[in-house]
């Protein structure tokens, strides 16, 4: 089955797989699968934020603001709950993440929002 596997996804990681082992294989794609999680899951939190906020009648730049702030401050609490987890860690790279993910739904979401009430 693992070998099914990186037949598919095997371009997405880009190794030399003569020389690299399927287990290896897995496991950094996995990788790169959970830090597309982190950046997914915080863009949809970032937009559900503005939205949020935007139904309860805070905008503009006080409601970009007080979004990216919650989901920077939410990512960094979320990090510091893995260290009691065992078997995890706290990585500073997953807040960068998932603070960029945030920000992009967010920006994007005012795009959307923007262009539409024109």
């Amino acid at each position: 089955m693992t070998e099914v596997i990186i037949e598919n996804v095997g371009w997405l990681v880009p190794l030399d797989i003569e020389s690299t082992t399927a287990a290896d294989l897995v496991s950094k794609f996995n990788h790169i699968v959970r830090k597309f999680a982190h950046f997914g899951v915080y863009f949809v939190l970032g937009i559900l934020m503005m939205n949020t906020l935007r139904i309860s009648g805070m905008r503009g730049r006080k409601a970009f603001i007080f979004s990216i702030v919650f989901c920077i401050l939410y990512a960094v609490s979320d990090e510091v709950h893995q260290l009691f987890l065992p078997g995890r860690g706290t990585q500073v790279a997953d807040v960068m993440i998932d603070s960029v993910g945030a920000f992009v739904g967010i920006g994007m979401y005012k795009a959307i929002i923007a262009r539409h009430w024109k």
